[in-house]
């Protein structure tokens, strides 16, 4: 009785351990099936540990069993391998990039470009513990080269940096010094030369740079401003300038028509002229027009003294005198633009505008002195004995 019942519980009990395999096999197939990860390693390990503490009835049914389970559990190392090739491959690929990304002079880019490396490097997998390790190693060193370039680089620009910031704080101070100057002109270009060597100076930081830039502008400003006052104030002069010299264009036009050749209208008609030289400049095109106007009706006037040799001969005088007065007034005011000239070449100019004002300096002075030669001419003739 006692041996029936044992042989029955043997039984039962093997035909268990049987189906338990069967489930580790259908568990084992599963993960065969799926992705061969190191999760699956690992399940695929504890599948065996689970094998293992069930009892072996030495039957080759069982060994066919173990045989299926060996077989699905290779299957997975064998995958495994290739994951892991699969990994190392990607990450030698980015070591390689890290490498390259750790030689760029581009930092900002660089380091968004090395926080996206190891985004990619976490995202890539793991290999054997000791590929991991090395390749980890490799990355790493390639990353540290990179972030102690850039802390050289931040210690480079912050000493480039504080140089900027003093050659800028001098240029403030030198634009400072064009304020209410004597030649607007001159100081204007030297304000343009300032500007063009303010961009040449590049970024102070971003510290330093606004701060500088508003003083700076805030003195740009201030000058414009001014430049803008003085040339007004000029126009306004100019303005005026011509006013008056309209109406001594209004008052020979009245002596002309009044074809009143008394000595008082004649010497007037002279003082007219000597009038027009004291009131000054307004304007190029305003000027030479209502010159030619005045001229017009002076001539006129002086025209109609033909009929007398002496009235013919005193207006004749006068023209020359007249011409040799503008010439002399044209040779003043050539004289007055050589100065402005030599003035603006002992600035801060390049070379190419020194040469063209060297060259406008020797076509005035060609023209003074063809203006000179016509005077002694006049003089030469006016002086000739009336035959």
């Amino acid at each position: 009785m006692t041996d029936q019942y044992n042989e029955e519980w043997t039984h039962d009990d093997m035909d268990e351990d049987i189906r338990l395999k069967e489930e580790l096999i259908e568990e084992i197939k599963a993960l065969a099936e799926g992705e061969h990860g190191e999760d699956a390693v690992r399940q695929v390990n504890g599948l065996k540990r689970r094998w293992r503490s069930i009892h072996y009835w030495e039957s080759s049914f069982e060994d066919e069993l173990e045989s299926q389970f060996n077989s699905y559990a290779d299957q997975i190392y064998a995958s495994r391998t290739t994951v892991w090739k699969a990994v190392i491959e990607k990450k030698e690929a980015l070591i390689e990039e890290a490498k390259k990304v750790a030689q760029t002079t581009d930092f900002r880019k660089g380091t968004n470009e090395m926080n996206e490396l190891m985004d990619a490097w976490k995202a890539a997998g793991v290999a054997d513990r000791e590929t991991n390790d090395k390749l980890w190693h490799e990355f790493q060193a390639a990353r540290e080269v990179f972030y102690e370039r850039r802390r050289q680089n931040q210690k480079d620009m912050a000493a480039h940096y504080g140089q900027v910031k003093e050659l800028k704080a001098a240029l403030i101070e030198e634009a400072k010094g064009l304020l209410e100057p004597a030649n607007w002109n001159k100081a204007t270009n030297q304000m343009d030369d300032i500007m063009n060597r303010w961009k040449e100076a590049g970024s102070a930081g971003r510290e330093n740079e606004p701060a500088l830039w508003d003083d700076f502008s805030a003195v740009r400003k201030n000058f414009y401003a001014q430049r803008s006052s003085y040339f007004e104030g000029i126009r306004k002069q100019q303005k005026a300038n011509l006013e008056a010299k309209r109406e001594i264009v209004a008052e020979a036009k009245s002596l002309a028509e009044a074809a009143d050749f008394s000595r008082e209208n004649i010497d007037r008609m002279k003082e007219l002229s000597q009038e027009w030289k004291k009131i000054g400049y307004c304007g190029k095109e305003s000027d030479d027009a209502v010159w030619k106007e005045f001229r017009s009706h002076a001539d006129a006037f002086f025209d109609a003294l033909k009929d007398n040799r002496e009235q013919r001969h005193q207006d004749w005088v006068y023209r020359m005198e007249d011409a040799k007065d503008r010439k002399l007034e044209l040779i003043a005011e050539q004289k007055r633009r050589i100065r402005r000239l030599e003035d603006e070449s002992r600035g801060l100019i390049s070379q190419g505008r020194a040469e063209e004002i060297e060259g406008l300096i020797a076509e005035k002075e060609d023209f003074i002195e063809r203006l000179e030669n016509e005077i002694e001419d006049i003089d030469n003739k006016i002086a000739e004995p009336r035959g």
